[in-house]
């Protein structure tokens, strides 16, 4: 069981680096945050490795509000590495 649970937990962080490297996609082309659900919805119908999980959870990770919360998320990581290396 506990096996079991490891391998579901790694396929999920899988899937969210996954919507990580979209929601970094989307920042860096000036797309807006509103087209990341049918970008998902499109990795979905693509078949991408590591992003069905999402489909089969009761998260909604498709939304403008996830979106924009991982932003906000990556935004102060991207911060906070920045003051790391100017205080050194």
């Amino acid at each position: 069981m506990a096996q079991c649970q490891l391998k579901n937990e790694s396929r999920e962080d899988e899937a969210m680096k996954v919507l990580l490297k979209c929601i970094h996609w989307i920042s860096s082309e000036n797309l807006p945050l509103s087209k990341f659900k049918s970008l998902i919805n499109l990795l979905h119908d693509l078949e991408v490795p590591d992003i069905s999980i999402l489909k089969q959870n009761s998260m909604n990770c498709d939304s403008k509000f996830t979106a924009s919360e991982m932003l906000d998320s990556l935004a102060q990581v991207a911060e906070d590495d920045l003051k790391d290396t100017l205080m050194k």
